[in-house]
């Protein structure tokens, strides 16, 4: 189950489209340099490689580092629902560099909102904590939703009320996360996780701190489990 099912497209390739479109995008979690959109088709609307590219231009011209936009069909829902909310499709776009050429990834085996965030792997989100002249996007990045890949767990707990958490560390970012559910394994399979396994995860923020290293303590669902036997 390989959150990372892309295909790579540049915006600059994109062609002029027609303005007849019924979908609504609305910003749910947006920062200077972050932005996580909700997009709801309109009715009978199509979800094809027209559509895709117009929803793509859309998100590029909000001019973030990195923006992510979750589609959902007509009378979704949407973000207020579940995690097993079903979405359409995801697509985000990345542009740190401030150039006119922005990269577009599509993932369409995104099927639920299990997957709604900044797309980030575990290394990258400490590279940008560890790094003092950008310390201002981490503390960005850890008030927004992430799907995060690649989480080391280095311990797993339960505080008194019987909560599960695991939570990483590296010398740049600490991430205590409350394991609330997952659409993909029971709570027995949860709790078996040991540490030195690594874990894709959808983080939802609660509360961090600006100093260093940076701590988000946040709570949401596993979508993976990786573990060496």
């Amino acid at each position: 189950m390989s959150i990372k099912s892309f295909i790579t497209m540049c915006v600059c390739a994109f062609y002029t489209i027609g303005s007849a479109y019924a979908y609504t995008i609305e910003a749910r979690f947006e920062t200077k340099h972050y932005g996580v959109y909700q997009v709801i088709l309109g009715k009978g609307e199509v979800y094809g490689v027209s559509l895709k590219q117009i929803i793509a231009k859309d998100l590029s011209q909000r001019k973030k580092f990195q923006s992510t936009a979750v589609v959902y069909p007509n009378g979704s829902a949407a973000m207020n629902g579940t995690i097993k909310e079903p979405t359409v499709g995801i697509i985000t776009t990345e542009n740190y560099n401030g150039s006119s050429s922005v990269t577009v990834n599509l993932n369409d085996n995104a099927k639920t909102s299990s997957y709604v965030g900044i797309y980030l792997n575990f290394k990258q989100l400490s590279k940008i904590a560890d790094n003092r002249t950008v310390n201002s996007l981490a503390s960005e990045l850890a008030q927004m939703p992430l799907v995060l890949e690649g989480v080391p767990v280095d311990v797993v707990s339960k505080d008194f009320r019987g909560n599960l958490f695991y939570t990483a560390a590296t010398g740049a970012v600490i991430l205590d996360f409350n394991v609330i559910d997952s659409l993909y394994y029971d709570r027995k399979k949860l709790e078996s996780v040991k540490p030195k396994c690594k874990v894709n995860i959808l983080s939802l923020p609660d509360r961090s701190t600006n100093e260093f290293p940076l701590y988000i303590a946040g709570h949401g669902a596993v979508n993976d489990i990786i573990c060496d036997e």
